[in-house]
């Protein structure tokens, strides 16, 4: 399945290098006020709001879910370089041109290898007369080859490397790159004259310069005859896996046997041979536009399963006036879980209503009266309240409850049907306010219980020890394991105004290592 699995950022606010942080089911962000966690866990929100819209820049940094400023705004002010990176570790599955490639004999060992883990990295900096944000590198990491594509003024690119192949675009190809999602897209476009009916008339046809690269290299170096055409040496580069050394190397002894120079330069090539590396290199080169989508493929699929619950929540009211649209998901503030509840059908409604009473000892309606609705709390002994007249921590939490039940109901329904969904993550800040320290322990149980349905990652930004220890008890108890749950410290060094971030894990006993003694503390 293709998603992200690491996250790093390098130079974005006070963060000035995380180191990739893995995913896991339940990430805790702790430390004190304006150390980095809101940044942190606005990132994959960040990533959402700019994977939905075109755009002219590689980040919105604002949208309609969380606002970062500008590039100015965001950068670390201690940066000598002004550039902000973020980095993925992602897992992709093999392309259809890859399998393609690949012989019977070889079919089966391949097949297990289709899933494989690939670090991206994307550079940004300001652009000096527009003040945009704009391009600076794109560099994939894929098991011993590097890719790097470095661009000049964000939209176009100066340069493509693989490995130690470098290619520079020529002038005479125009350059698109378009912002549609995360990475961008990219186009070369040639013009050409073309004879219409008014006469002869510039057009502009798409191109591939590294596949015509490619082609030119078999001839320029005598791989081939000379007079072997351009096709046949396409159909021949089409045979051909570059990613594994010694499987291409059988691949290219047995691929085209209608070519016969070529069939007697491969069968005297050895891995280390310097045309195999040369050749090696230009064959990843051109295939660089699709490693690229299979990337982009795997960051899209999980930031556009993130759902985010904002710290500062919309209050409830008495009465909500209904409206005729369709809700499909909490929105950030919770202003719109009265018609999210509304929308769901009976089946669901009970569902929930469970899911409230094991938690919460309380269930949650909604009753419609004309073009209004209210929401109504149930308590154990079945006596309804308007939610306006409860504490005002129950209606701050209830967004948080209601956006991980809906987690927990979308990955088991995908285990159900058998279908391979990406995860679904919940980014979740301070989701104790106003709760008694009894409460709050409850959020960890609600944690749990989103987990257990399936694939899904929690990122939850706190300052609750109540949450903290109670996942403690829980990994003690054997109901959490410790691999499912880590804690991630933000301390900020207040003379370089920059924030160290680290890792502490519960052991066997639910106690949590490297972690300071009276962190909580006043």
């Amino acid at each position: 399945m293709s998603e992200i699995l690491a996250i790093r950022v390098r130079n974005l606010r006070s963060l000035k290098d995380t180191g990739f942080i893995e995913l896991r089911p339940i990430t805790i962000l702790v430390g004190r006020n304006s150390a980095g966690k809101s940044t942190f866990a606005r990132i994959l929100p960040l990533l959402r709001q700019t994977a939905e819209v075109r755009k002219r820049s590689p980040v919105l940094w604002w949208g309609r879910l969380v606002d970062f400023g500008s590039f100015a705004d965001s950068v670390n002010r201690s940066s000598e370089t002004r550039e902000v990176e973020f980095g993925f570790r992602v897992s992709i599955v093999r392309s259809e041109f890859a399998l393609r490639s690949i012989s019977r004999v070889s079919l089966q060992n391949h097949q297990n290898q289709r899933s494989q883990e690939v670090e991206v990295t994307l550079t940004m900096r300001e652009d000096a007369s527009t003040h945009e944000t704009v391009l600076s590198r794109i560099q994939i990491l894929r098991g011993s080859d590097v890719y790097s594509i470095d661009f000049s003024g964000g939209d176009k690119i100066r340069k493509v490397t693989v490995n130690e192949f470098a290619w520079q675009p020529p002038d005479k190809y125009k350059q698109e790159v378009a912002f549609g999602s995360i990475l961008p897209t990219i186009q070369f476009l040639e013009a050409r004259t073309i004879k219409g009916e008014e006469g002869e008339v510039k057009a502009f046809f798409r191109v591939e310069p590294l596949r015509s690269q490619l082609i030119s290299y078999f001839l320029d170096t005598s791989l081939v005859h000379g007079n072997t055409s351009a096709e046949s040496i396409n159909d021949l580069c089409l045979q051909l896996d570059p990613e594994n050394e010694s499987q291409l190397l059988a691949l290219m002894q047995n691929a085209g046997r209608g070519l016969p120079s070529w069939t007697a330069t491969a069968a005297s090539m050895t891995t280390n041979d310097p045309r195999f590396v040369h050749l090696r290199n230009r064959l990843l080169a051109s295939e660089l536009d699709n490693l690229m989508r299979q990337v982009d493929e795997a960051i899209v699929s999980t930031v556009s399963q993130c759902a985010y619950i904002e710290p500062l929540r919309a209050t409830a009211e008495r009465y909500y006036r209904k409206q005729g649209l369709a809700v499909a998901e909490v929105d950030s503030k919770g202003s719109n879980v009265p018609f999210f509840l509304d929308s769901l059908n009976s089946s669901e409604r009970e569902r929930f209503d469970i899911w409230m009473n094991k938690h919460f000892q309380a269930g949650i309606k909604t009753s419609s009266d004309g073009g209004h609705l209210s929401i109504k709390l149930k308590d154990a002994a079945g006596n309804e309240t308007n939610l306006a007249d409860v504490g005002f921590g129950f209606s701050q939490v209830l967004p948080v409850a209601l956006q991980l039940w809906s987690a927990s109901q979308r990955t088991k329904r995908a285990r159900l049907s058998r279908r391979r969904l990406p995860p679904s993550t919940v980014v979740i800040e301070q989701p104790e306010l106003h709760l008694h320290p009894e409460y709050q322990a409850k959020i960890a149980d609600l944690l749990k219980s989103t987990i257990d349905s399936g694939h899904v990652h929690l990122i939850v930004e706190t300052h609750s020890p109540s949450i903290i220890n109670r996942l403690g008890l829980l990994v003690c108890s054997g109901e959490l394991t410790r691999d499912q749950v880590q804690v991630l410290r933000f301390d900020k060094d207040e003379s370089s105004n920059e924030t160290i971030v680290a890792l502490s894990e519960f052991d066997d006993k639910g106690v949590l290592t490297n972690w300071p003694y009276g962190f909580f503390d006043a």
